[in-house]
């Protein structure tokens, strides 16, 4: 008996130690492109560092730019634990997302043309050349300077928006990328849509089951 007691106290304590509620972001969680009322929103999950992300967006991009005077796509960043320097980079993509907005998707398409910049070639860097990097990119091909976005790399307060992000995305049920929603329901066939095609024959099909 007092062996089981023991087992179910330390069950309810290892219950209670997991559970964590997920912070209220400050505001909306994503890069929003598209009209603010309309009858499809498509939110996306992203890793700048991840291949099939990169594939999947060739194609939603192509489609949401023949549709965007209908479609609504949110863009989250999912940094993913085993791309070892995806969380940094999306610290920089933070910044720009937060401060100059227009550069965003630049900076989206840059890491994705780039990865194996840091997936590869940055193992054999240190932190610091790491950081510089990602700097001299981002400040490249965006308005941001070199030293503001390394200062972004080290402020709290955008290492602490990732990890919202991270956390509000874990409470969807994302644990990889590219993960894609529909107005809130999660479509698991999307994740093998590269193409614009892809996306036409889904938004066709989908129409065409209300009629």
């Amino acid at each position: 008996k007092k062996n089981m007691k023991l087992l179910v106290a330390l069950s309810i304590v290892s219950i209670a130690c997991a559970t964590q509620f997920v912070p209220i972001p400050g505001e909306m969680e994503g890069f929003s492109m598209g009209p603010t009322r309309t009858n499809y929103t498509i939110d996306v999950y992203y890793d700048h560092l991840c291949p099939d992300s990169a594939a999947a967006w060739e194609g939603l991009q192509k489609y949401f730019h023949a549709n965007q005077y209908w479609l609504r796509v949110v863009i989250h960043i999912f940094p993913l634990p085993y791309h070892t320097f995806s969380f940094v980079v999306s610290q920089a993509g933070r910044f720009i997302q937060d401060n100059y907005p227009d550069d965003f998707i630049s900076y989206l398409q840059f890491m994705f043309d780039h990865r194996s910049k840091y997936l590869d070639t940055a193992l054999f860097w240190t932190m610091q050349q790491i950081k510089n990097n990602i700097a001299a990119d981002a400040s490249s091909l965006s308005q941001a300077t070199f030293s503001e976005v390394l200062n972004a790399l080290e402020s709290d307060s955008v290492n602490n928006e990732v990890r919202v992000g991270w956390k509000y995305g874990c409470s969807r049920g994302v644990s990889g990328t590219p993960i894609h929603f529909v107005n809130g329901v999660m479509v698991p066939d999307a994740t093998g849509f590269t193409t614009e095609q892809a996306w036409a024959h889904f938004f066709y099909s989908l129409n065409a089951t209300k009629y």
